[in-house]
């Protein structure tokens, strides 16, 4: 077992983000465990194939998870067009060599822009306790800035891959599933109604 770790933070407050609508939801599996901690992680690859989900707009991952030291993960989500964005990576960990925070996770955790501070929520648990479920920004290593805003515009169809690794030995986790949360661009005929709209408006 690890020794305890922590940052000493408050939790972010919650982020009111547009929920938006699923494009796919997908099973998940066992994280494999560290060989080497800092060295060696664990990795579990994950695959959904979307069809019908239009172009990417604010993209929202939805993991439902659950590890007994949340330091420990690295999850990646990468689009079918090949771009990669982290949405955490270690949290807690401000070396390379660092176990990072002693709070476990343990339901579903959505990361899209806007959303609230993970790291400080995670801070805010502490060791034996799950942080809380929410909605959270993506960050990367030593919680440097991370934007899913990379992927708009792209095509959401084709298989997406979720990456989860394990950092840390001797703590577990799996993954029970995750879900793509998009928001959609108004159509044509909803662009037509409000300039409509907005010339009755006008006129009066």
């Amino acid at each position: 077992m690890k020794a305890a770790f922590a940052l000493s933070a408050v939790a972010g407050l919650a982020v009111s983000v547009h929920a938006g609508s699923s494009i796919g939801s997908f099973g998940g599996g066992a994280i494999p465990d560290a060989t080497t901690s800092h060295v060696a992680p664990g990795q579990l690859t994950l695959t959904g194939v979307v069809a019908g989900g239009g172009a990417v707009n604010n993209l929202g991952v939805a993991v439902d998870m659950a590890h007994t030291w949340a330091g420990d993960l690295e999850i990646d989500i990468t689009s079918p067009m090949g771009t990669t964005v982290t949405l955490v990576h270690r949290v807690g960990a401000t070396t390379s060599t660092q176990f990072g925070d002693s709070s476990g996770v343990n339901g579903t955790y959505t990361f899209r822009d806007g959303g609230a501070d993970y790291w400080a929520a995670a801070a805010a648990a502490g060791f034996g306790t799950d942080v809380a479920t929410g909605t959270y920004a993506p960050s990367e290593q030593f919680n440097a800035a991370s934007a899913l805003s990379v992927m708009n515009g792209e095509n959401a169809d084709g298989t997406w891959t979720l990456t989860v690794r394990d950092w840390g030995g001797g703590d577990t986790g799996s993954i029970a599933g995750w879900t793509l949360l998009n928001v959609p661009a108004p159509g044509a005929a909803a662009l037509f109604g409000l300039a409509g709209l907005a010339g009755l408006r006008r006129r009066k």
